[in-house]
């Protein structure tokens, strides 16, 4: 193995990144565990390349962080000519990379659409998840292994990708699937005064259940920002609340920056639920809907800041699912 394998190799699991054996250098992206997966799930990516100078690339898709890595291992300073050539040849490869990934997300997005068409519309209803979360059916469906599904859509309100949410509460994204900026809406979307954004389907769900008002689910808080971003230009004016996970509890709370930067670009404003109102364990605005009702979580939500005085034009019912 290459010094350079080695040192990309140390790079990775000093940021969590957990595989066997050396990291594979072939100019492809890889999904990895990192350290905190739960459920299977491979929050971690990374593509590395030998040719040129020896570089890589990696993202915790869970809490939204990337590195940029490039070997510092001696080598022989490049010619203006080698700069030149391998620059060249680099952007030819990020083209190709480019227009890969784009039929990539084209065929996963179709055969996505076609899944989620085919499952049963009704049999998601009473799903175990959904009654340990104390929420109802807002749109979701069930496979056939049955697992929930739930469509991330993009502006055109086309499919996307779909997010599986199993019975015991892990979640994966459909691969190759788009996740940037599209999300998977509850309740009426006509011209809507108020949006709130939701990092999960369950706090989504109690959002709308105590509000009325029409929620967009991001699917993790890596896509927080970007979807507030879509949401703004779909909906200059509407008042765009983000709902914060609040990881109080952790060294570092990533559900209130990722929804404070999203809420900042957008130019919304956060809901965060305070520790006293989340019980021994309780990180988001579900687990206050679980310690209070929602009769009283509509008022603390008031006094986290949104303008419930707007409730009574804003209440609305579930729309059918298009297909």
């Amino acid at each position: 193995m290459s010094e350079e394998i080695e040192e990309f190799g140390a790079f990775l699991r000093d940021r969590g990144f957990e595989f066997d054996g050396p990291p594979l250098m072939d100019g492809r992206y890889h999904r990895v565990p990192i350290v905190g997966d739960k459920g299977g799930a491979k929050s971690g990516a990374y593509c590395g390349f030998l040719d040129g100078v020896p570089n890589g690339l990696a993202k915790n898709w869970r809490t939204g962080e990337e590195w940029r890595w490039i070997s510092q291992v001696p080598r022989r300073r490049l010619t203006e000519e080698e700069r030149r050539q391998w620059a060249a040849a680099n952007e030819t490869k990020k083209r190709a990379k480019a227009q890969e990934l784009a039929a990539a997300q084209r065929a996963a997005a179709k055969k996505a659409a076609a899944i989620f068409h085919y499952a049963d519309p009704t049999a998601a209803d009473g799903h175990p998840y959904l009654v340990r979360k104390g929420v109802r059916n807002h749109g979701l469906r069930k496979s056939t292994v049955g697992d929930l599904l739930m469509p991330l859509r993009n502006a055109d309100d086309k499919i996307e990708s779909l997010q599986i949410i199993r019975e015991n509460g892990s979640k994966q994204f459909w691969r190759a699937g788009r996740i940037e900026g599209n999300s998977f809406r509850i309740g009426d979307w006509f011209f809507p005064g108020v949006i709130l954004v939701a990092e999960g389907y369950a706090t989504g769900a109690s959002l709308h259940e105590a509000t009325g008002l029409p929620v967009a689910v991001a699917g993790s808080s890596a896509n927080l920002r970007a979807c507030a971003e879509a949401l703004r230009a779909q909906h200059p004016g509407a008042e765009l609340y983000v709902a914060a996970d609040n990881d109080f509890r952790r060294e570092r709370n990533v559900g209130l920056e990722k929804a404070t930067a999203a809420a900042a670009i957008a130019s919304g404003r956060t809901l965060v639920p305070r520790p006293e109102w989340l019980g021994e364990s309780g990180t988001d605005w579900n687990d206050v809907h679980h310690e209070h009702g929602l009769e009283q979580m509509r008022e603390l939500l008031a006094n986290a800041g949104l303008p419930l005085a707007l409730r009574a034009e804003q209440v609305i019912s579930t729309p059918k699912m298009k297909l």
